[in-house]
């Protein structure tokens, strides 16, 4: 009984294990369902500072919101910068590029910061007709 007190006074004071919040990836999922849905007011709460006043204000998948949440994609991996400060989701997806050109398996790369302690979107990249792209290195990866 004694060890419980202790331990639960530990939590309390923060000596315990603190949550971390959502991994990148679950915080692009939760971000593309809300664009999918047409509310980008609730998108922009997944965005960094510098993008969510034009995130907020995006009327439809063009502009912004084009190259940040393609219609559908697949989750490829993970990579989080020592330190925590910076990560990237590497996703596949179609991608229409222009009216006339489309890339049916383009790779995105989506770069994300940490704000107050929560991963946001600061950015996308897409590559595409390339057999094997190269895999961004943003230093060393903790997972």
């Amino acid at each position: 009984m004694m060890r419980a007190r202790v331990l639960l006074a530990l939590v309390l004071l923060g000596a315990g294990p603190t949550f971390a919040g959502p991994a990148p990836e679950a915080v692009y999922e939760r971000f593309h369902n809300a664009i999918s849905r047409g509310n980008a007011g609730e998108a922009a709460n997944y965005a960094a500072a510098k993008i969510r006043p034009a995130v907020a204000g995006a009327k439809d998948r063009n502009g912004i919101l084009k190259p940040l949440a393609p219609a559908r994609y697949r989750h490829l991996a993970t990579q989080i910068a020592q330190g925590e400060r910076t990560a990237v989701v590497l996703i596949e997806a179609p991608y229409v590029i222009a009216s006339n050109i489309n890339a049916p398996n383009a790779r995105g790369t989506i770069l994300f910061v940490k704000e107050d302690g929560e991963w946001k979107i600061l950015s996308a990249l897409w590559q595409s007709n390339m057999q094997n792209p190269p895999r961004p290195q943003i230093g060393p990866l903790t997972r």
